[in-house]
């Protein structure tokens, strides 16, 4: 936690960690020159998120640590002050199989830009590949292209509603193999 003065107001900070190419991205992306920190806007998912796992800092726990600084969001519509609640629990930061974290919202936002992204490529006529590159190249990541390729189809399928699986056999030489396909 750390206090920051500006010319409107004072701001409390806290520190996630969370994976590094969503700390890179989202600092890129919402930076504050005058605060030295992110700044989350109010109509982001994930501000919504941070300020619902806000919580009192216990007495053992020490000063944050972690790759993501941000500005610890106020609110009127729920009612916690940042001096007091302003500690995000690890668990609330990770998630788990039922209720997503905030890194898995983070991701979420991530992927959802950069399908964006690749939607205007697609109608462009270029590859996936360059439509990768020039992402990671736009918002100076430090991440391998093939990394947030595997990644975004993983994310991609999750997404989509697929209606059932069927199998088919399929004939390669003297092998015959029993695979599945996704369908819409």
């Amino acid at each position: 936690m750390r206090p920051i003065n500006t010319r409107a107001h004072s701001m409390i900070t806290t520190r996630i960690s969370v994976k590094p190419h969503l700390a890179e991205y989202f600092t890129r992306k919402y930076w504050d020159e005058e605060t030295q920190c992110c700044h989350l806007r109010d109509q982001t998912p994930v501000r919504w998120k941070i300020l619902a796992a806000l919580r009192r800092r216990p007495a053992d726990v020490p000063v944050d640590r972690g790759n993501f600084l941000l500005v610890v969001p106020s609110s009127k519509i729920i009612h916690k002050d940042p001096r007091t609640h302003n500690y995000i629990p690890e668990c609330k930061v990770r998630g788990g199989p039922r209720h997503p974290g905030i890194e898995r919202m983070m991701e979420d936002e991530f992927y959802t830009d950069f399908a964006d992204f690749w939607e205007t490529y697609r109608h462009n006529g270029l590859q996936f590949q360059d439509c990768v590159e020039d992402f990671i190249d736009v918002h100076e990541l430090t991440v391998e292209p093939a990394t947030v390729a595997k990644h975004y189809t993983r994310w991609r399928d999750r997404w989509r509603h697929y209606k059932k699986t069927r199998k088919y056999e399929q004939q390669r030489g003297n092998v015959r193999q029993t695979l599945t396909k996704r369908t819409k």
